[in-house]
């Protein structure tokens, strides 16, 4: 008797040519700024047309703008992910007017002047808005996207962070407990989405150079930092953009974390 063995597809070619990016539909929460933005400039640069979902609507509507400059179809949508009244509206509008996302990438995230602290600085209030944004917001965005991913499968990425593995040096216990449960989500997700050619992976910045990096820390702390790391300097922003575009084409890998980390810390 010989075994069968399930392709991915009907056949090798097709699974080959899925993971070509060009053409599919990307909603980035969190995509008007830092991170968020070098993930969808360099998605649009592969040709993939970018849906922003951000409360910042100045800054989200500049970067739609840059992406429909390189060519690609893009939209701005002002949503607070922690109300999943307005994720079920955005979703619903996004797939009505620009067509069906095959690509979602959790990147939103609360200000790194709401999260920092300690068990001791942390209130009840900021707890809740953190788990509100990191962890409720991300899953109830999967939750909406995936009945339209189950046709023809897709890619969640959610952007979680290196100290979920270390702490942080600024305490964010918050922070720290959110993008922990991030990577429990994925993989969680990740079997549940299989069957389907869903694939639900994480990305783990470390230390990243944002724009805000410098007047976050302070120069003295930030030198400090960068001995911590083994290649002796922050991640560049497109360096995680690059995780993530990675992660949108490849449809073999699903429940796992990079760290995109410099060596700071070994899975």
């Amino acid at each position: 008797m010989v075994a069968t063995v399930k392709k991915a597809g009907t056949d090798l070619h097709k699974a080959v040519n899925s993971m070509e990016i060009k053409g599919k539909i990307a909603i980035v929460t969190g995509g008007s700024r830092c991170i968020g933005r070098a993930i969808s400039l360099m998605l649009a640069k592969k040709g993939v047309q970018i849906a922003i979902f951000d409360l910042d609507e100045d800054k989200g509507k500049k970067v739609s703008s840059e992406i429909r400059e390189l060519g690609r179809n893009s939209c701005f949508c002002k949503v607070d992910i922690s109300s999943t009244e307005e994720i079920s509206c955005a979703v619903d509008k996004l797939k009505n007017d620009f067509g069906t996302p095959q690509i979602l990438v959790n990147n939103a995230t609360v200000d790194f002047a709401v999260r920092k602290g300690g068990i001791e600085d942390i209130t009840e209030s900021i707890w809740d808005k953190i788990m509100a944004v990191n962890v409720k917001g991300a899953f109830f965005m999967a939750k909406k996207i995936f009945p339209y991913m189950k046709a023809e499968g897709g890619k969640i990425i959610n952007i979680t962070s290196v100290t979920a593995q270390t702490g942080s040096v600024f305490g964010q216990i918050g922070y720290v407990t959110s993008k922990a449960a991030l990577i429990g989500m994925t993989r969680a997700l990740a079997l549940e989405g299989a069957k389907y050619n869903i694939t639900v992976n994480a990305v783990a910045p470390g230390l990243v150079r944002t724009e805000l990096l410098g007047d976050r820390v302070g120069k003295e702390k930030l030198a400090e930092m960068v001995k911590n790391v083994p290649l002796e300097r922050p991640a560049e922003m497109e360096e995680v953009a690059e995780a993530v575009v990675f992660l949108c084409s490849n449809d073999y890998m699903t429940g796992q974390t990079l760290y995109v980390c410099g060596g700071s810390y070994f899975s």
